[in-house]
């Protein structure tokens, strides 16, 4: 967490988010700026098993994947992943623990703008529809107003969007206010920024600088 508060410094622009919810998963920490960055953590100590739900959900909400691992996971990691993830190694050295590039990824090739828009409340993509000269009928509940989002809006201009409403929730710490529409609140909806698991100490722990 440290290296990446370092490198994406807190302005308008960036945003750093534990516990970030993908659909079915919750990825370690998410950077929203330009793009969706995801970062998960994988200690040595902990199995693999979630990685067959996680990579699929995560495929569909970022931009860029990182996965930061235990060095006694990577023979059984570099294989399985998809291509576009970056994979980091954290490991001992003769300088102590060092954490190191092993595969540099490259952009998502096929996110699904019909996942991203549900990182929106819904009173958040009401009011960009109302923005944009459409109207909400009362009667529409959430999945009716993400999906006349993404009819109307060009892909790479509703992600904007929803990442500048990610930014504007930051104050609030993703606080959700119970409403009518709360049935809207997704998995997506409810991170924290602050929220502390195990493998997130273990990474801290680490105290280096990614080297590549």
């Amino acid at each position: 967490m440290h290296s990446l508060e370092k490198r994406f410094a807190r302005n308008d622009s960036n945003l750093i988010v534990q516990e970030f919810g993908c659909e079915s998963a919750r990825v370690d920490v998410a950077v929203v700026n330009g793009a969706l960055h995801g970062y998960e953590i994988k200690s040595d100590q902990d199995t693999l098993s979630r990685l067959t739900t996680q990579i699929p959900a995560y495929g569909r909400i970022f931009n860029h994947m990182t996965l930061v691992i235990g060095s006694r996971h990577k023979p059984h990691l570099l294989e399985g992943l998809p291509n576009w993830w970056t994979i980091m190694v954290a490991g001992f050295s003769s300088r102590g623990v060092a954490i190191r590039t092993v595969r540099k990824g490259q952009p998502n090739p096929s996110p699904s703008i019909h996942s991203i828009v549900r990182l929106m409340w819904s009173s958040e993509a009401s009011a960009l529809l109302r923005r944009r000269g459409f109207k909400v009928p009362a009667a529409w509940r959430a999945d009716d107003i993400w999906n006349s989002l993404v009819e109307r809006l060009e892909p790479d201009d509703l992600s904007l969007e929803v990442r500048n409403a990610l930014r504007s929730r930051a104050e609030s710490r993703f606080v959700v206010s119970q409403t009518r529409r709360d049935d809207s609140y997704t998995t997506e909806s409810i991170a924290r920024l602050l929220r502390h698991s195990q493998n997130r100490q273990w990474l801290a722990l680490q105290s280096v600088r990614p080297r590549n």
